[in-house]
């Protein structure tokens, strides 16, 4: 079968800093490429990604006019690189966004991935406008939307009035790398990092909803002689830690065993990983929640909030509490780094972690590009 025409998928999220975004379009293209899959794709993007030419055969990239917002790009800078593409005799048969943004004034069949609805419920005012028309949008254009988890998928319909039915389901993938094997490496990273084992880890960003602040607070309330056992590891820089730690009026002596690993690569992540006794995720809300999958995938125990999607991915291998107590997080802390029931917490977790792998999770999103390219408009 011929690989032309195109399905074009937006790749603006790959010029970027590490997010879950990213690694969902990078995971598209490797199931892709495994999968055999029977279209190129055009990569639209401002500039040119050096991380496709890992998918050369594969992946077309195509740079799009670069406006002052995205929303202008948008509405008129995909537009365009259709026209343009369809002039150079290689039309785009489908166009897939891999977030809530949709283009205003393309001709193809479109779908998109919406992978939750965070700023909804923890954005400015204006975040909160700007993202529900957006959505909304979308909502109303796409012709098949997708999403990670049956919690983001209720919400979806609940906000926005699309029935369930109209909303398809993949699960995000863990990377290979992430495994229980120790490497040459990992102790050497830590060291560089100078982080001293045994800690605890949490991994996230300084969005409300990722309730670092909980996790702040839970950890003061441990015994102090508990703390100086097991310190804890952030991956923000010290400046950043340090800002969130005054805001929670975190005293010295509790500081003082809290580290700040900065910013780290995807293997460096799975060498923290593997390094941690155990990791705690206390986050508000999720649309998925990959990090606890990939601490299981390393063979950590974690305890987990028990709020949004996190029940449904974390299933019974993982300790639970209450995010919005930090008393509870403490405890369900103290739990972790006991003793019984830890090697069980393990196994789980790592088989929990196997249903996770490429090509696998991702297939229904190529099964979904197969359809749209197959959908006259």
């Amino acid at each position: 079968m011929s690989i032309e025409p195109l399905i074009a998928i937006d790749t603006r999220e790959l010029e970027g800093d590490r997010t879950g975004i990213r690694r969902f379009v990078i995971n598209l293209f490797e199931t892709a490429a495994q999968l055999d899959f029977p279209f190129r794709f055009a990569a639209l993007s401002r500039s040119e990604i050096p991380e496709l030419a890992n998918f050369e055969k594969r992946v077309v990239s195509t740079t799009i006019q670069r406006r002052p917002h995205a929303l202008l790009e948008d509405i008129f800078s995909f537009a365009r690189a259709e026209v343009e593409s369809r002039r150079a005799g290689t039309p785009w048969r489908a166009f897939f966004s891999p977030y809530y943004k949709l283009p205003y004034r393309v001709s193809v069949p479109m779908g998109c991935a919406i992978h939750d609805l965070t700023p909804l419920h923890f954005g400015s005012g204006l975040e909160q406008r700007y993202f529900r028309r957006r959505v909304a949008h979308a909502v109303g254009r796409a012709d098949s939307i997708l999403t990670a988890s049956e919690h983001a998928r209720a919400e979806i319909a609940r906000h926005f009035g699309a029935p369930p039915e109209r909303i398809g389901r993949f699960a995000h993938a863990i990377a290979p790398h992430f495994d229980p094997t120790e490497t040459p490496g990992d102790s050497a990273l830590r060291q560089r990092k100078g982080i001293e084992s045994p800690y605890l880890l949490w991994v996230g960003n300084r969005s409300p909803h990722k309730n670092l602040g909980g996790l702040l607070d839970a950890y003061a309330q441990l015994d102090a002689s508990l703390r100086a056992q097991y310190g804890l590891v952030v991956n923000l820089d010290a400046s950043a830690l340090g800002e969130e730690c005054d805001t929670r009026g975190v005293p010295e002596a509790v500081r003082q065993h809290i580290h700040a690993a900065g910013e780290v690569t995807d293997h460096e992540l799975a060498s923290l990983y593997r390094g941690a006794t155990l990791f705690v995720f206390p986050s508000l809300t999720e649309g998925f929640g990959l990090p606890p999958l990939e601490a299981m995938a390393c063979g950590v125990p974690v305890a987990v909030a028990r709020a949004a999607s996190l029940p449904e991915v974390v299933g019974d291998a993982g300790l639970y509490f209450d995010p919005r107590d930090p008393s509870a997080i403490a405890r369900s802390i103290e739990a972790g780094l006991g003793d019984a029931g830890r090697e069980t917490r393990t196994r789980a977790g790592l088989a929990r972690a196997r249903q996770y792998r490429l090509p696998e999770v991702m297939r229904p999103v190529l099964e979904t590009l197969e359809t749209l390219a197959g959908t006259p408009r």
